[in-house]
Order: C-alpha cells, then structure tokens, then sequence
C-alpha cells in the first residue's frame, strides 16, 4: 500500500477524482505490463511521477520513478516488482 501525506492545500476536493484516475490507469498498466508495452507503462509512470506530489502520494512518486528507469531497461522482474506493489 503507498502512503498518502497531506494534498497541497486548495487540492483535497480533488483527492477522490485523483484516486479514481489512477486506478483506471493501473488497469491499463497491467494490460500493458501482459502485452510487454514497457514503453507504454514508462508513460504512464512518467506521467504519475509528476501527478502525485502536489496530491499527496509520495510513495507512488517514488516508485513512479524506479518504474519510469526500470522500464527503459525492459527489466521484466523489477517492473513485475513495482506495479505489484
């Protein structure tokens, strides 16, 4: 499970809808992840990357980033690893 600080203040209203993408998004990711699209689930950590600070999700932040490098790489069993958690 990611921890979740404090949303930068003026950002809590929009925890609940930044949750419910990233969700739908992690579904894709596991698609992508069965199809081997390394490039498209580095995308998508790229993208998380610079999402999740300002909401809160530094955990995911984090390993946003080890994703983004490791898919680069195609490291199958780290990237296994990452979205796992």
């Amino acid at each position: 499970m990611i921890e979740n600080d404090a949303p930068i203040a003026g950002l809590e209203q929009f925890v609940n809808e930044f949750y419910q993408d990233r969700v739908l998004e992690f579904n894709e990711m596991q698609e992508f992840r069965k199809e081997k699209r390394f490039e498209d689930i580095r995308k998508l950590a790229h993208k998380w990357k610079g999402f999740c600070a300002p909401y809160g999700f530094q955990g995911l932040e984090s390993l946003s980033t080890e994703l983004e490098v490791e898919c680069k790489s195609s490291n199958v069993e780290k990237i296994d690893e990452l979205i796992s958690k």
